[in-house]
C-alpha cells in the first residue's frame, strides 16, 4: 500500500482512502472517498470531513438500507484514532 505520514488534509482536498496508509495525519473538512477497499490509519485525527462512497462501498450501503439500517450523517463528528485496518 501507498504511505502518507503526518499529512494534514483541508476543506480543498479530496482524499481516497482505498490502498492507502495514513499515520499522523489529520482530516479537517476534507472530501474523503471510499470504494471499499484496503486501507489503514494509525494516530490520526477525522473532523468535519465530507464522506462519499463508491463502488463496493456504495453497494455495501444500499445493500444495508434496503435491509432496514438507517444510515445517517454525523453531526459534529470528530473522532480520533489510534489505529485501524480496513480489509
Amino acid at each position: 500500500m501507498n504511505q502518507v505520514n503526518g499529512k494534514s488534509f483541508g476543506s480543498e482536498d479530496t482524499v481516497t482512502l482505498d490502498n492507502f496508509t495514513f499515520t499522523s495525519c489529520s482530516f479537517r473538512g476534507c472530501t474523503i472517498i471510499y470504494h471499499g477497499g484496503i486501507t489503514q490509519w494509525s494516530n490520526c485525527h477525522f473532523d468535519s470531513f465530507n464522506l462519499v462512497l463508491g463502488d463496493a462501498a456504495h453497494r455495501t450501503k444500499k445493500i444495508m438500507e434496503a435491509l432496514g439500517f438507517k444510515i445517517v450523517p454525523a453531526s459534529g463528528f470528530e473522532l480520533n484514532s489510534t489505529s485501524s485496518t480496513i480489509q
